[in-house]
C-alpha cells in the first residue's frame, strides 16, 4: 500500500525488491532506481522504502509482485494485546455510541415516533420535535424507567425461568414513576400520545425505542459531555448528530492478515465476562435474551444495547519470518427459534456449526499482529484469562505449529 508521505511501507518496499530480483538482477536493480547495491538487500530485509517514483519504475518493468495469500477482514488492528485490553472500553463506548446514532437516524424510528402525535395533532401541524425534547428533560420518566429496571432485577433474582416473566418496560407497565404517575401519563404531560400499536406486546419496536428515550434522559449529562453539545442533544431527531472522540485504532479497515491459518478455536464465553461497563446508555437490559426467536428487523434498533459478548472465535495465523498473528472475534450468538435462545447454560454445550445462530449485536473483530514464536502461548492463555476462560490444551497447537515448519523453543529437534 503507498503511504501518505510519498513512499512505499516497509513490507511492500520488500515484497516489491524481491520480486524485482526474482526477474533480474541485484545490479540492475539497483540502477534502474539510482542506489548502491547493498540497498537493495537492505531493502529486501525491510530497513527503509522505496519512493512512489522509484518503485513506479520497477513495476513498469517488472510488473507487480504477487501477494502473500491470507485471510482478508475488516478488523481493528493492535500492535500488542496490551494496548487492546487497554482500550476495550473506549473501544466499546465508540461502537455503542455508532449504532445509537444509526438508530435515531434510522427512517423507521422517526415513523415510530411520529406515531407518537395524534392524527388531529399530525393535521394541525404539531412536530414531534419539541415534545420528545421536553419529554428527555422529565424527571418523572427517569424515575418510572429507574423504578421499571429495579422490578426487572427483582424479576431475575427470583425466577430462574425467564419464559414466565413479563418485560416491565412497555406502555402497559404497572411500574409507576416516584410520584405516582404511570408512563402512559408521563407522555400525555408532554402532549404525547400513543397510537394502538404502542400498547402491543412488549419487546417489538415501539417497546424499544421507549427504551431508547428513557436512557437518553438517563444519560443526557454524559451524553452531552461525550459528545461536546448541549440542549441541541434534546431534539435529538431534527439535528446531525456528533461523532465522538474514539481510540486511534478504534475503527476497522480493511486488512489482509497473511500467513497460514494453523490453529483455530471456538468458545462460548460467560457473558457477565464481556460485558462492556460504558457510557452512555450503559444500564440497558440485555432485551435479546427476552425474545423467543430472532427478528432481523428489529437489530438496527437493538443495536442500542452496550456490547455484550458470548462467544470466542480465535485462530493463529503463522507469518513466513514465523511470528503469528491473532485473530479474535467476539460476537453475541443468538438461537434462531429456539425460547429464549437457550439458557446461557445450554449455550456453553452447543456447536456454532450447527447454523442455529445469528450475530445480533454487530461482532467485534481485532487482530493483534506479529507477536513473537516465544510469546505466543502466553498471549493465548492472557486471552482466555481476560475472557474468563480456562486456557486450552497446548499439545495441538505445538503439533500444527511443528507441521507448518515453525519454531518451538525448548524442544527437542531431531535432525
Amino acid at each position: 500500500m503507498d503511504n501518505t508521505n510519498g513512499k512505499l511501507s516497509k513490507i511492500d518496499t520488500r515484497n516489491l525488491l524481491r520480486h524485482a530480483t526474482a526477474r533480474s538482477s541485484t545490479k540492475t536493480v539497483a540502477a534502474m532506481i539510482d542506489v548502491p547495491g547493498p540497498r537493495i538487500s537492505e531493502g529486501k530485509r525491510g530497513e527503509w522504502q522505496l519512493s512512489i517514483k522509484a518503485a513506479d519504475k520497477l513495476r513498469e518493468m517488472f510488473g507487480s509482485p504477487l501477494a502473500e495469500a491470507g485471510l482478508f477482514l475488516e478488523c481493528e488492528v493492535w500492535e500488542t494485546l496490551e494496548d487492546l485490553q487497554a482500550e476495550s472500553d473506549s473501544v466499546a463506548r465508540w461502537r455503542q455510541w455508532q449504532r445509537v446514532v444509526a438508530a435515531v437516524r434510522h427512517p423507521e424510528l422517526q415513523l415510530i415516533l411520529a406515531s407518537l402525535v395524534s392524527p388531529e395533532q399530525s393535521a394541525g401541524g404539531a412536530r414531534v420535535s419539541e415534545p420528545l425534547g421536553s419529554l428527555l428533560q422529565d424527571a418523572e420518566l427517569v424515575s418510572w424507567y429507574h423504578n421499571s429496571k429495579m422490578t426487572l432485577s427483582d424479576a431475575e433474582a427470583s425466577s430462574r425461568d425467564r419464559r414466565s416473566r413479563s418485560f416491565p418496560l412497555s406502555l402497559s407497565s404497572p411500574v409507576l414513576s416516584e410520584s405516582g404517575l404511570k408512563i402512559t401519563e408521563i407522555l400525555q404531560r408532554h402532549g404525547l400520545m400513543p397510537h394502538w400499536e404502542w400498547h402491543t406486546s412488549p419487546l417489538m419496536k415501539h417497546s424499544l425505542t421507549l427504551i431508547l428515550l428513557a436512557e437518553l434522559a438517563c444519560n443526557r449529562q454524559q451524553i452531552g459531555e461525550l459528545s461536546n453539545v448541549s440542549e441541541e442533544l434534546y431534539q435529538p431527531f431534527i439535528t446531525p448528530w456528533p461523532e465522538i472522540d474514539k481510540p486511534d485504532q478504534a475503527h476497522p479497515i480493511e486488512t489482509v492478515v497473511t500467513g497460514d491459518i494453523i490453529w483455530r478455536e471456538r468458545a462460548w464465553i460467560a457473558p457477565s465476562m464481556c460485558s462492556a461497563a460504558v457510557l452512555p446508555l450503559a444500564g440497558l437490559p440485555d432485551v435479546t435474551a427476552w425474545l423467543t426467536s430472532v427478528d432481523y428487523e428489529l437489530r438496527w434498533l437493538t443495536g442500542i444495547l452496550p456490547d455484550r459478548f458470548n462467544h470466542l472465535d480465535l485462530q493463529v495465523a503463522m507469518t513466513e519470518n514465523l511470528n503469528y498473528h491473532l485473530v479474535l472475534t467476539l460476537s453475541l450468538q443468538r438461537a434462531v427459534g429456539s425460547a429464549c435462545h437457550m439458557e446461557e447454560e445450554r449455550l456453553f454445550s452447543a456447536n456454532l456449526d450447527d447454523d442455529m445462530f445469528v450475530e445480533w449485536i454487530s461482532a467485534r473483530h481485532m487482530v493483534v499482529r506479529e507477536v513473537k514464536s516465544g510469546d505466543l502461548f502466553d498471549t493465548i492463555d492472557r486471552i482466555h484469562r481476560w475472557l474468563g476462560l480456562i486456557p486450552p490444551e497446548t499439545y495441538t497447537l505445538k503439533r500444527e505449529i511443528a507441521r507448518n515448519g515453525g519454531y518451538l523453543a525448548g524442544v527437542l529437534y531431531l535432525e
